[in-house]
Protein backbone atom coordinates (compact mmCIF):
# COMPACT_ATOMS: atom_id res chain seq x y z
CA UNK A 1 0.00 0.00 0.00
CA UNK A 2 3.03 2.24 0.79
CA UNK A 3 4.16 2.01 -2.59
CA UNK A 4 1.14 2.63 -4.87
CA UNK A 5 0.37 5.82 -1.95
CA UNK A 6 3.32 6.97 -3.76
CA UNK A 7 2.80 6.02 -7.30
CA UNK A 8 -0.29 7.56 -6.84
CA UNK A 9 1.22 10.56 -5.25
CA UNK A 10 3.91 11.17 -8.07
CA UNK A 11 1.00 9.88 -11.21
CA UNK A 12 -1.37 12.82 -9.43
CA UNK A 13 1.56 15.56 -9.58
CA UNK A 14 2.98 14.95 -13.22
CA UNK A 15 -1.19 15.45 -14.08
CA UNK A 16 -1.22 18.19 -12.25
CA UNK A 17 2.21 19.93 -13.12
CA UNK A 18 0.80 18.61 -17.12
CA UNK A 19 -2.60 20.01 -16.45
CA UNK A 20 -1.01 23.42 -14.84
CA UNK A 21 1.26 23.98 -17.69
CA UNK A 22 -1.88 23.89 -20.29
CA UNK A 23 -3.97 25.97 -17.65
CA UNK A 24 -1.08 28.65 -17.83
CA UNK A 25 -0.37 28.31 -21.69
CA UNK A 26 -4.79 28.85 -22.38
CA UNK A 27 -4.39 31.69 -19.78
CA UNK A 28 -1.44 33.40 -21.50
CA UNK A 29 -3.51 32.84 -24.75
CA UNK A 30 -6.76 34.31 -23.33
CA UNK A 31 -4.96 36.89 -22.32
CA UNK A 32 -2.80 37.62 -25.19
CA UNK A 33 -6.10 37.42 -27.29
CA UNK A 34 -8.02 40.05 -24.88
CA UNK A 35 -5.20 42.72 -25.22
CA UNK A 36 -5.16 41.74 -28.76
CA UNK A 37 -9.06 42.73 -28.70
CA UNK A 38 -8.62 45.89 -26.35
CA UNK A 39 -5.77 46.82 -28.62
CA UNK A 40 -8.60 46.95 -32.16
CA UNK A 41 -11.29 48.52 -29.93
CA UNK A 42 -8.59 51.60 -28.91
CA UNK A 43 -7.44 51.67 -32.44
CA UNK A 44 -11.10 51.49 -34.12
CA UNK A 45 -12.30 54.63 -31.15
CA UNK A 46 -9.17 56.57 -32.41
CA UNK A 47 -10.08 56.08 -35.91
CA UNK A 48 -13.89 56.74 -35.49
CA UNK A 49 -12.70 60.21 -33.35
CA UNK A 50 -10.02 61.24 -35.58
CA UNK A 51 -13.07 61.69 -38.48
CA UNK A 52 -14.95 63.69 -35.95
CA UNK A 53 -14.91 67.67 -36.98
CA UNK A 54 -14.64 68.27 -32.92
CA UNK A 55 -11.40 66.29 -32.88
CA UNK A 56 -9.77 68.10 -35.59
CA UNK A 57 -10.90 71.33 -34.73
CA UNK A 58 -9.56 70.54 -31.17
CA UNK A 59 -5.75 69.55 -32.91
CA UNK A 60 -5.73 72.33 -35.10
CA UNK A 61 -6.60 75.00 -32.49
CA UNK A 62 -4.10 73.23 -29.97
CA UNK A 63 -1.45 73.44 -32.68
CA UNK A 64 -2.14 77.06 -33.90
CA UNK A 65 -3.09 78.80 -30.04
CA UNK A 66 0.33 77.12 -28.56
CA UNK A 67 2.90 76.07 -31.57
CA UNK A 68 2.39 78.89 -33.38
CA UNK A 69 1.34 81.41 -30.15
CA UNK A 70 -1.61 82.84 -31.47
CA UNK A 71 -2.93 82.42 -27.41
CA UNK A 72 0.06 84.96 -26.08
CA UNK A 73 -0.16 87.48 -29.62
CA UNK A 74 -4.14 87.68 -29.07
CA UNK A 75 -4.07 88.25 -25.44
CA UNK A 76 -0.99 91.01 -25.86
CA UNK A 77 -2.51 92.60 -28.97
CA UNK A 78 -6.20 93.16 -27.68
CA UNK A 79 -6.15 92.68 -23.70
CA UNK A 80 -9.03 91.85 -22.21
CA UNK A 81 -11.16 90.88 -25.32
CA UNK A 82 -7.92 88.22 -26.21
CA UNK A 83 -8.15 86.83 -23.09
CA UNK A 84 -12.28 86.13 -23.68
CA UNK A 85 -11.24 85.18 -27.48
CA UNK A 86 -9.13 82.51 -26.25
CA UNK A 87 -11.32 81.34 -23.53
CA UNK A 88 -14.13 80.90 -26.09
CA UNK A 89 -11.81 78.63 -28.21
CA UNK A 90 -11.71 75.89 -25.16
CA UNK A 91 -15.14 75.04 -26.14
CA UNK A 92 -14.17 72.58 -28.78
CA UNK A 93 -11.94 70.56 -26.23
CA UNK A 94 -15.16 70.92 -23.98
CA UNK A 95 -17.44 69.18 -26.60
CA UNK A 96 -15.02 66.53 -27.78
CA UNK A 97 -14.12 65.35 -24.21
CA UNK A 98 -17.94 65.81 -22.99
CA UNK A 99 -19.63 64.66 -25.91
CA UNK A 100 -17.29 62.28 -27.54
CA UNK A 101 -14.97 60.73 -25.01
CA UNK A 102 -17.88 61.08 -22.66
CA UNK A 103 -16.10 61.95 -19.58
CA UNK A 104 -16.94 64.11 -16.85
CA UNK A 105 -13.90 64.10 -14.97
CA UNK A 106 -11.81 64.96 -18.17
CA UNK A 107 -14.08 67.91 -19.19
CA UNK A 108 -13.54 69.14 -15.50
CA UNK A 109 -9.73 68.89 -15.93
CA UNK A 110 -9.98 71.11 -19.36
CA UNK A 111 -11.80 73.33 -17.74
CA UNK A 112 -9.94 73.80 -14.95
CA UNK A 113 -7.09 74.04 -17.55
CA UNK A 114 -8.68 76.92 -19.08
CA UNK A 115 -9.79 78.71 -16.01
CA UNK A 116 -6.07 78.70 -14.88
CA UNK A 117 -5.21 79.99 -18.07
CA UNK A 118 -7.60 82.71 -17.52
CA UNK A 119 -6.69 83.50 -14.67
CA UNK A 120 -3.06 83.92 -14.96
CA UNK A 121 -3.62 85.63 -18.44
CA UNK A 122 -6.07 88.45 -17.44
CA UNK A 123 -2.90 89.91 -15.47
CA UNK A 124 -2.12 93.00 -17.16
CA UNK A 125 1.19 92.26 -18.80
CA UNK A 126 2.00 89.40 -16.92
CA UNK A 127 -0.85 87.23 -18.21
CA UNK A 128 0.80 88.09 -21.78
CA UNK A 129 4.39 86.42 -20.53
CA UNK A 130 2.68 83.91 -19.12
CA UNK A 131 0.76 82.96 -22.13
CA UNK A 132 3.76 81.90 -23.47
CA UNK A 133 5.23 79.50 -21.32
CA UNK A 134 1.95 77.84 -20.57
CA UNK A 135 0.69 75.40 -22.88
CA UNK A 136 -2.97 74.77 -21.98
CA UNK A 137 -3.95 73.92 -25.45
CA UNK A 138 -1.38 71.67 -25.76
CA UNK A 139 -2.32 69.83 -22.34
CA UNK A 140 -5.94 69.42 -23.07
CA UNK A 141 -5.67 68.17 -26.49
CA UNK A 142 -2.70 65.51 -24.36
CA UNK A 143 -5.58 64.66 -22.46
CA UNK A 144 -8.09 64.08 -24.69
CA UNK A 145 -5.73 62.00 -26.76
CA UNK A 146 -4.49 60.32 -23.68
CA UNK A 147 -7.82 59.59 -22.59
CA UNK A 148 -9.08 57.96 -26.31
CA UNK A 149 -5.39 55.95 -26.28
CA UNK A 150 -6.50 54.31 -23.14
CA UNK A 151 -3.18 56.18 -21.36
CA UNK A 152 -3.62 54.63 -17.49
CA UNK A 153 -0.74 57.64 -16.36
CA UNK A 154 -3.11 60.52 -17.56
CA UNK A 155 -6.49 58.36 -17.29
CA UNK A 156 -5.29 57.90 -13.52
CA UNK A 157 -4.26 61.40 -13.10
CA UNK A 158 -7.46 62.77 -14.13
CA UNK A 159 -10.22 60.01 -12.44
CA UNK A 160 -7.96 60.41 -8.92
CA UNK A 161 -8.33 65.10 -9.77
CA UNK A 162 -12.10 65.25 -10.21
CA UNK A 163 -13.19 66.42 -6.91
CA UNK A 164 -10.03 68.61 -6.46
CA UNK A 165 -10.98 70.26 -9.89
CA UNK A 166 -14.29 71.12 -9.24
CA UNK A 167 -13.29 73.10 -5.85
CA UNK A 168 -10.50 74.68 -8.01
CA UNK A 169 -13.10 75.60 -10.50
CA UNK A 170 -15.37 77.16 -7.91
CA UNK A 171 -12.14 78.98 -6.25
CA UNK A 172 -10.76 80.12 -9.67
CA UNK A 173 -14.40 81.19 -11.01
CA UNK A 174 -14.31 83.30 -7.66
CA UNK A 175 -10.76 84.86 -8.41
CA UNK A 176 -11.51 86.10 -11.93
CA UNK A 177 -14.47 87.02 -10.66
CA UNK A 178 -13.08 89.44 -8.24
CA UNK A 179 -10.20 90.09 -10.31
CA UNK A 180 -11.96 91.78 -13.21
CA UNK A 181 -13.88 93.80 -10.77
CA UNK A 182 -10.84 94.88 -9.35
CA UNK A 183 -9.26 95.70 -13.00
CA UNK A 184 -12.71 97.44 -13.95
CA UNK A 185 -12.76 99.56 -11.00
CA UNK A 186 -8.88 100.58 -11.58
CA UNK A 187 -9.38 101.52 -15.50
CA UNK A 188 -12.36 103.08 -14.12
CA UNK A 189 -10.31 105.67 -12.14
CA UNK A 190 -7.26 105.95 -14.11
CA UNK A 191 -10.00 107.01 -16.67
CA UNK A 192 -11.44 109.69 -13.80
CA UNK A 193 -7.95 111.35 -13.70
CA UNK A 194 -8.27 112.30 -17.22
CA UNK A 195 -11.61 113.16 -17.36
Amino acid sequence: MGKESIKDKVKWFLTEMVTDDSDDSEAEVADEQENQQLTHEKEERRKVLEQDWGYRMVKWIATAMDKWAIDPIVGFLAPGFGDIFTSVMTVPFIYVALCKVKSIPLTLAIIHNTLMDVLLGIIPLLGDVFDFFNRSYKQNYAMIVGFVEGDKRITRMVNGKTVQFLILIVMICFIIYCLVGWIITAWQYVLSLFA
